[in-house]
């Protein structure tokens, strides 16, 4: 059959290993739908169909945190090297989803031992390596082992980024970067079909930056300072497979500490959590059950509380039924989920609220060459809270505060002949009670308290096109995406719910070469010009650009154990904005031309 399910972009290891990329914008940016903002680290803004972080989803290994430290800042801080896969989910999401998913997901995987590991092999190493022309370098170790029922892996891995120049020569102050990150993973297999799973991840990011990390104004402004951001993850796993007639069993429970230190100042967002479900299979029907629970709480504190009495805090907890029917050649599913949440406030007012979101989709695989499929999903997400650096103030709730509704329907299909693949997508997206924060009882600039409001409607319509083709050595493909978010009816630029990007567009050409072992490639990446209103009425227009990268892959020793690329970056030394960001005239242009060398060996 042509298909079970949906695409959806992925990342492997492998994939990762044979390019220069760094960070999770090096993996993703040449994927149709995804796109990233300027600058190094936390000044990267990600955007899935042009919605911008706050509806959007990150998981690590089923661990997942919605609140944010500052708006200036990205909340997403991964490091590649620590990952198996990572896998990109567009749209609102289905049942099984897991809470709050109304925008979409990026969701990874991190290595285990096994996935290193050489045929016969009981123990082995990992070194990597590599340099810019922007002064950057990056260097890792990983060793990792497997004893009878027993395996782990232990991964070190840092990155040095200083200020780097724009295609117009100029060095952008304050956007150099250090990061480190540290993965430590145990797998117990209790037997054939149960595995107990521990691992503890730490990623770190400092050094001096631009108050709003994401804009360069030129001036005092910008109030630079160092800044450290630190981010603990605790997971412990149980994964059980083909157990009779309960199926398999998937569950975690996890705990995030994250922080950011500058200037002796300490602010801190904490979250714990767990996920448990069941996937059971009815008979020899084909026909699957898909249940379970997935809960999660948040707690944010500022770094003093001199207004703020108390801290925020927040509670969810939803529990879904999916049901994956199989009547060849279609594939229905068909899903409920419920959702609940508890919010406090500063002063320890609380307001709660639930949801019942169904979902519905269906497959149909015409021939082995063609499948057509459809969906709608609803889905449900609890008030944010105040971002943790702000939020030593009086926060309160109006009367109408209630849960975000968001609701995306989609068609599309793939085709395949031969060596060419052609995939396509239309979707329509709502998202209803939008929240924010507004200023109460202000004079000027100083208000008496932030009041946390539902008053909005945003809405989103596009489509995505991508094609393959696949010849011997030769890989060709191309892409084309497009989406018009509007709230209330206005195409404007809101921090992070939305941002109007325009048309964009992706294409790819690469040979592969057996003998010597080396591939050799080109990338395009093209915006389309557009403007938008921000939030004064007033016009922004975006200019277009287009810009190219060439890479080669090199296994000195015709395996993929060992690995060395090198890159030019924006060979034509391309001076640009990303569309992917807010404000864009004062928003991080992208690196000028730049040069990478780097290497990854295992033994």
């Amino acid at each position: 059959m042509a298909r079970a399910t949906p695409t959806a972009p992925v990342k492997d290891w492998q994939a990762l290993a044979r390019s220069t990329t760094t960070d999770v914008r090096g993996a993703l940016q040449n994927e149709p739908g995804i796109a990233f903002g300027g600058g190094n680290g936390a000044s990267q803004w990600t955007t899935i169909r042009g919605l911008g972080e706050s509806n959007i989803d990150f998981d690590i290994d089923g661990t997942t945190s919605t609140s944010q430290i500052f708006h200036h800042q990205s909340r997403f801080m991964s490091d590649p090297a620590l990952m198996k896969q990572i896998r990109v989910e567009k749209g609102t999401g289905a049942a099984s989803a897991g809470i709050g998913v109304i925008g979409g997901a990026i969701r990874a995987e991190t290595l285990d031992a096994t996935d290193l590991l050489a045929e016969g092999q009981s123990a082995g190493a990992r070194i990597n390596g590599g340099i810019s022309s922007n002064k950057g370098h990056n260097g890792g170790f990983a060793v990792y082992g497997q004893a009878g029922q027993v395996d782990g892996i232990a991964i070190a891995n840092w990155n040095t980024d200083k200020d780097y120049k724009d295609g117009r020569g100029n060095k952008i102050a304050h956007s150099g970067l250090g990061g480190r990150s540290f993965l430590a993973k145990g797998n117990y297999n209790i037997n054939d079909h149960n595995r107990l799973t521990f691992s503890q991840r730490r990623e770190e990011q400092y050094g001096e930056r631009n108050l709003r990390e994401e804009f360069s104004f030129g001036n005092d402004r910008d109030a630079p300072r160092h800044r450290h951001r630190i981010s603990d993850t605790s997971n412990l796993a149980y994964q059980g497979r083909d157990l009779g007639a309960l199926g398999n069993i998937d569950s975690n429970l996890f705990y995030i500490d994250s922080r950011q230190k500058s200037e002796g100042e300490t602010v801190r967002l904490k979250t714990q959590g767990f996920n448990l479900g069941f996937t059971t299979p009815l008979a020899d029907s084909g026909h699957r059950l898909k249940y379970g629970i997935n809960q999660r709480q948040e707690k944010t504190s500022p770094g003093s509380h001199e207004k703020a009495r108390h801290d925020q805090k927040k509670s969810d907890i939803g529990g879904y039924l999916e049901g994956i029917w199989d009547f060849k050649p279609v594939t229905l599913t068909t899903g409920v989920r419920y959702d609940r949440f508890e919010l406090h406030d500063t002063g320890h007012r609380k307001t709660s609220g639930s949801r019942i979101s169904p979902s519905v989709g269906a497959i149909w695989d015409v021939n082995d060459d063609l499948a057509l499929r459809a969906s709608c999903n609803t889905a449900s997400r609890s008030p944010r809270l105040y971002e943790t650096l702000l939020a030593d103030t009086d926060i309160r709730f109006s009367n109408r505060v209630k849960a975000e509704q968001a609701r995306t329907a989609e068609i599309g299909g793939t085709w395949r002949i031969g060596g060419f693949e052609i995939d396509g997508s239309y979707y329509q997206q709502t998202i209803k009670d939008l929240q924010n924060y507004r200023g109460a009882g202000c004079t000027g600039r100083n208000c008496a308290w932030r009041e946390l409001v539902s008053d909005g409607k945003l809405k989103n319509r596009g489509y995505e096109v991508s094609a393959a083709w696949q010849w011997e050595g030769l890989t060709a493909r191309a892409g084309v995406n497009h989406s018009k978010p509007k709230i209330n009816g206005a195409t404007a630029d809101t921090i992070a719910s939305a941002i109007p990007m325009g048309r964009q567009w992706h294409t790819g050409l690469a040979y592969r070469f057996d003998d010597p072992a080396l591939e050799v490639g080109w990338r395009g990446r093209y915006a389309e010009k557009s403007s938008y209103n921000n939030e004064k009425g007033e016009t922004t227009r975006r200019a277009g650009y287009g810009v190219h990268d060439l890479y080669v892959n090199w296994q000195p020793l015709g395996k993929d154990n060992f690995n060395v690329n090198f890159a030019i970056n924006n060979v034509g030394d391309k001076y640009y904005r990303s569309h992917s960001q807010r404000a864009g005239g004062i928003s991080l242009p992208e690196a000028g031309r730049e040069f990478l060398l780097n290497f990854n060996y295992r033994f």
